[in-house]
């Protein structure tokens, strides 16, 4: 029963009589070059179709990158299968041993471990050229029937297969020779999951560090649209992706689709330490898009279109008719295009070219969502400027000085924007009696509170954060009559403490304000500001001239209004 139960765990036998049946011929064609070599070993598996000629030259640019000194961006339309192109190369790349740990990092770990699972597939499926062509990657699996900590050896050596959900290792395959031994192109290899924010420093199976780095769709939405986070993905690339391999050379990978400008995407393109290849959906546009649509002149005939489109569409009708105008000018409405996936189209939905599919997205969405992700050219729907009292004094007054309260100017007020978890924003602004305003100052102080300290701890350090603001306000000379601290939730008790001491410590007379989003704010009634009952609240609100007797006064001062208008 012992010996049977040792037989059974050794894949000596399996391995040798599969590797009888490798077909070496088709094996050595196909490893000559990663297109060949997809088309015999991922169609119907990894990819449902071959790939396009476009498609063929992605998958040649990810493979010349693995040599390449510098890290390779590679900009691919939403859609265009730019993951599956990732988990056949990383299988070529594994497969003929040119790579030996292969890590791949994508946003989140769900999405980088749905990338193992997918290659797995290729790995575990019996009966496939893949299978019988490279047995030292399956035979074990296959032997090991998904019972991975079964004691499994080959030549006396355990093969040490593991397959978790973030890991893939390869059977360790030695070979003996009288006193030579050796291993497998592919023993012992490596691919490992990761998402982006997970722990990457510190990647190592036994001595093998990783060789190559692959970044699938590493941004959201939200991470591209806040420049803290596009700051904070940066940093991880450079400090941890970009350095996670030993003393050889990493070569890094970065498949996407660039959300917004000044995204992750955006930052790297034009980052001249990376190399970056673009492949937007639409190649060149239709020559009937691009001159003047008159349907007199022969032009315009995506324009009716749409138009039919657009009435099927209010009517609920098929889209038979938009179809059928299509099919009879297809080749005039063609002419001049270039699709990066001319095959990627559904008949079920109606289409019969992928121009045509696309196109009709192109309408669907509109320009700014499609330029976005088909075509790798986000556009700004609103610019943001990074204000300085300079910038905006100049096209305020060219004679203004900077900290210094102009000639016809009565009143200095100062705002603090308190954010405890990035930034303390302060603009300082001179008025007239008039009700007209000059920007005198304006800075961004950063700072980085802990959320979870207990209360005490909590409004101390606001507390003290302010404090340092203020004190150095007052060093650069910054002029103030009275000061405004606009804060909320957690910040208002600590702060309306720092305003009653503000007048004594600093000299500065001060004020909690609230915000209006967050509870109705009435100018003629004390609401939220029920504590500030003693210090003046500064206001340019017409109603309160009629209150003058009351002895409070409010300030309005809307920073993002400032920043539009500047």
């Amino acid at each position: 029963m012992r010996r049977f139960a040792e037989k059974a765990a050794s894949i000596d036998e399996q391995l040798a009589e599969a590797r009888s049946r490798i077909n070496w011929q088709r094996r050595t064609e196909a490893e000559s070059d990663i297109v060949k070599w997809v088309a015999t070993y991922c169609i119907g598996v990894l990819l449902d179709d071959a790939p396009s000629p476009k498609g063929e030259e992605v998958l040649r640019e990810m493979c010349r990158a693995t040599v390449d000194a510098r890290p390779f961006l590679l900009l691919l339309p939403r859609g265009s299968g730019k993951t599956s192109f990732v988990e056949c190369v990383v299988s070529y790349l594994i497969a003929t041993g040119k790579r030996k740990f292969v890590t791949v990092i994508s946003q989140n770990a769900t999405s980088a471990q749905n990338i193992l699972s997918d290659i797995f597939r290729i790995v575990q499926d019996a009966g496939t050229p893949f299978a019988e062509d490279y047995p030292d990657v399956t035979v074990a699996f296959e032997v090991a029937n998904g019972s991975y900590r079964r004691r499994q050896t080959y030549n006396g050596v355990q093969t040490e297969i593991s397959k978790t959900s973030s890991k893939l290792v390869l059977a360790r395959l030695v070979e003996t020779d009288g006193s030579m031994r050796r291993e497998a192109p592919t023993s012992g290899s490596v691919i490992a999951t990761r998402g982006i924010t997970s722990g990457i420093r510190g990647l190592k199976h036994h001595s093998l560090r990783p060789d190559l780095v692959i970044l699938d769709d590493i941004q959201d939405d939200e991470a591209a649209q806040s420049q803290e986070q596009v700051e904070k993905l940066i940093s991880i690339i450079n400090k941890s992706v970009l350095n996670v391999g030993g003393k050889g050379k990493v070569s890094t990978i970065m498949t996407a689709t660039p959300i917004c400008p000044e995204d992750v995407v955006d930052r790297l393109q034009n980052d001249r330490a990376w190399k970056t290849t673009k492949y937007p959906a639409i190649m060149r546009w239709p020559d009937d898009v691009t001159k003047d649509g008159n349907d007199e002149k022969g032009g315009g005939l995506w324009r009716r279109y749409f138009e039919l489109y657009d009435e099927e569409n209010a009517t609920d009708s098929p889209h038979a008719g938009s179809l059928a105008f299509y099919v009879a000018n297809r080749k005039a409405m063609d002419e001049g295009a270039e699709v990066f996936a001319p095959d990627r189209f559904l008949e079920s939905d109606g289409h019969v070219s992928g121009l045509q599919a696309l196109m009709d997205k192109f309408h669907q969405i509109g320009e700014a969502a499609f330029m976005s992700e088909y075509q790798m050219s986000p556009k700004a729907l609103s610019t943001e400027l990074m204000l300085t009292p300079r910038t905006v004094a100049s096209r305020v007054d060219p004679v203004m000085v900077v900290n210094k309260t102009p000639a016809g100017f009565n009143f200095n007020c100062a705002s603090i924007d308190l954010n405890t978890a990035y930034a303390a924003t302060v603009t300082a602004v001179a008025f007239k009696p008039d009700g007209t305003s000059a920007v005198l100052f304006h800075a961004v102080y950063r700072m980085s509170i802990d959320q979870k300290l207990s209360p005490v701890a909590y409004n101390q350090a606001v507390f003290d954060a302010l404090t340092r603001v203020v004190k150095d306000l007052k060093a650069k000379k910054v002029p103030m009559d009275a000061l405004g601290v606009d804060c909320g939730g957690r910040n208002w008790d600590s702060v309306c403490e720092w305003t009653s001491s503000s007048a004594r410590l600093l000299r500065v007379p001060s004020c909690a304000m609230a915000g209006r989003s967050s509870v109705y704010f009435n100018p003629l009634a004390r609401n939220r500001l029920r504590n500030a009952v003693g210090r003046t609240l500064l206001c340019g609100d017409d109603r309160e001239l009629a209150r003058k007797g009351s002895g409070h006064r409010w300030l309005f001062f809307d920073a993002d209004a400032f920043k539009e208008r500047a």
